[in-house]
């Protein structure tokens, strides 16, 4: 009554070869489209992993197995008593569809489990967004009270006894740019005055004044008395004869008092926006992400504030941005996720271009970059 299993799965492989053989000569571009079809369906539904592949093969597996068992286990008991060939069947294809059953079940629940960590992740995705941004208003709102103000007497004229004073003010980018301007100046005057070699050396000098202000340098034992009286008097002549200041001496009356009082507050939140994006779950954001959110943070900066940013690095009082953190940590902010990555070498006065290269690959020389080389993705773009 049945014919032999071996004639069905030969038969059974002749058909299948024999319509996989036509469809690829005679329509391979269809043949194409539908293979495409089928994986963007099968990944829209099932994704692409390999446990719901491997229950989709047992699943065929087993339903092929439920009609060719009859067949193999009792095939002489059904030829001599054909009236239990319905009661037969049934009982032995009924294991094997039941065993499918179930697999396509644990399919379903997979499915909808996997469903429901897209959403998880979705909302994940949506909430470190929303996130981000807020930072990143407050931010921006943080860079524009940043504010410096002084009063300038004007020369008297000869017609009129009374004073008159100007107000200067600089805020927000503006302020950043007289900082580093600042900081430049001190740095010229302490390299002049102090005859220090070691670059390294007078680079600490000089941002502690800037940072924290002459005043605790000196008691700090940084300068000696007779470099702070210097400093002080010879300052303001620097101002009107070097044209390169000439914008500081709108602000004589205010300079090297220390800008840790406004400049503290930007940092650290600088820092946790920076640290709250690097440390995000690579199964939420991957790298290329994460790197496409510092982007536009850093696209907020200034060059003057990314130096600034690397001076205050340098100095130690930013020492968690690259490099070991107290905690045993380590941070890579400005290799691997670039955050200076636009310094103009023309502002940083305090080191070259290759020096600042050189300090940033000695402590990270194998930095994460995105495409295939680090020349395509490199730490700087604008040092040439």
């Amino acid at each position: 009554m049945f014919i032999p299993i071996w004639s069905d799965l030969l038969f059974l492989i002749f058909i299948i070869s024999g319509i996989i053989v036509v469809s690829h000569i005679c329509f391979p571009k269809f043949l194409l489209k539908i293979r495409i079809f089928i994986k963007k369906i099968w990944d829209a539904i099932y994704g692409n992993t390999l446990i719901l592949k491997c229950a989709s093969f047992y699943v065929f597996i087993f339903l092929v197995a439920s009609f060719f068992a009859p067949n193999i286990l009792v095939p002489i008991q059904l030829e001599q008593d054909p009236s239990k060939i319905a009661t037969t069947i049934n009982g032995l294809m009924s294991p094997f569809i039941a065993i499918a059953a179930a697999i396509l079940t644990f399919m379903a629940f997979w499915v909808q489990y996997n469903a429901n960590q897209k959403i998880n992740s979705e909302n994940k995705r949506q909430q470190i967004e929303r996130q981000f941004y807020e930072m990143l208003k407050i931010h921006n709102d943080n860079v524009k009270s940043l504010y410096m103000n002084n009063l300038i007497l004007l020369p008297s004229r000869y017609y009129s006894n009374k004073e008159q004073w100007q107000e200067s003010t600089a805020k927000g980018k503006q302020y950043m740019e007289v900082a580093l301007a600042e900081f430049n100046f001190i740095y010229s005057i302490t390299r002049e005055f102090t005859h220090i070699n070691d670059n390294n050396q007078l680079f600490h000098i000089s941002y502690t004044i800037f940072y924290f202000g002459i005043e605790y340098a000196y008691k700090n034992k940084m300068i000696n008395i007779e470099f702070f009286k210097e400093f002080q008097g010879e300052s303001s002549k620097w101002l009107t004869d070097n044209k390169d200041y000439m914008p500081l001496s709108r602000f004589s009356n205010i300079l090297f008092k220390g800008h840790i009082t406004q400049l503290n507050s930007y940092y650290r939140h600088l820092f946790l926006i920076v640290k709250t994006i690097v440390n995000i779950d690579d199964d939420v954001f991957n790298y290329s992400d994460k790197r496409q959110f510092l982007r536009i943070l850093r696209a907020q900066l200034t060059s003057a504030e990314q130096v600034l940013l690397f001076y205050n690095w340098k100095s130690g009082c930013g020492g968690a941005w690259e490099g070991k953190t107290p905690n045993g940590k380590e941070n890579h902010f400005f290799t691997d996720y670039r955050m200076i990555h636009n310094i103009n070498p023309n502002n940083c006065v305090a080191f070259n271009k290759y020096e600042l290269m050189t300090e940033l690959t000695c402590i990270n020389p194998n930095f994460k970059y995105e495409g295939d080389s680090r020349e395509k993705d490199p730490l700087f773009e604008l040092i040439e």
